[in-house]
C-alpha cells in the first residue's frame, strides 16, 4: 500500500486512495511490476517492450478480417464435442443440465453475441460523438474554464 501511497503522493486518509477496490489495487500493483521489468530490460540495453525472452505460441494467431472469424470452426463438430465432455465428464445431475442448457439454443447464443456487440458499437459511437462534441466546444472557445480536463 505504502508503495501506491508514495507513487501517487496520497495519504492513507485521502478519500480517493481509501475509495480504491482490491481490483484496482491489483491493477495497480501488477502495473507498477511491469513498469519495473520495462525500466529494468531498458537498464540493460534491451528494447523493454520486446517479447524475446518470453515464451510465446504464435499458433493461435489470427491475422484474419474480425468478420470471417469463426468462433467455433466449421470443422468442429459441436455434438460430437458435446458427447465426448459428456462421456468423460463425471456423472452430476447439474453439470448435465448446465452442459444441456449451454447447448440446447445456439440461435439464441448467436443472438446475444450479436446484441451485445451492437452495445458496444452503439456504447462507442457515442463516446465518440461526445468526444468529437467536447473537442468542437474546445476549440471554438477562447475561455480557459471551458476546456475539458483531461
Amino acid at each position: 500500500m505504502w508503495t501506491i501511497m508514495k507513487k501517487f503522493n496520497v495519504l492513507p486518509t485521502d478519500p480517493r486512495f481509501k475509495a480504491l477496490t482490491e481490483s484496482q489495487i491489483s491493477f495497480i500493483f501488477a502495473n507498477i511490476v511491469n513498469d519495473n521489468e520495462d525500466i529494468k530490460r531498458a537498464k540493460q540495453g534491451l528494447d523493454p517492450l520486446a517479447f524475446e525472452d518470453v515464451a510465446y505460441d504464435s499458433t493461435f494467431d489470427y491475422d484474419g478480417d474480425v468478420d470471417d472469424f469463426e468462433l467455433v470452426p466449421e470443422w468442429l463438430d459441436v455434438e460430437s464435442f458435446t458427447k465426448t465432455v459428456r462421456d468423460n465428464a463425471p456423472k452430476d445431475e447439474t453439470y448435465e443440465r448446465k452442459i444441456e442448457s449451454l447447448y440446447a439454443d445456439k440461435d439464441k447464443v448467436s443472438e446475444t453475441i450479436d446484441a451485445g456487440i451492437a452495445q458496444r458499437d452503439k456504447n462507442l459511437q457515442r463516446l465518440y460523438d461526445e468526444m468529437d462534441a467536447k473537442k468542437k466546444k474546445a476549440s471554438s472557445t477562447d475561455d480557459e474554464d471551458d476546456l475539458p480536463v483531461l
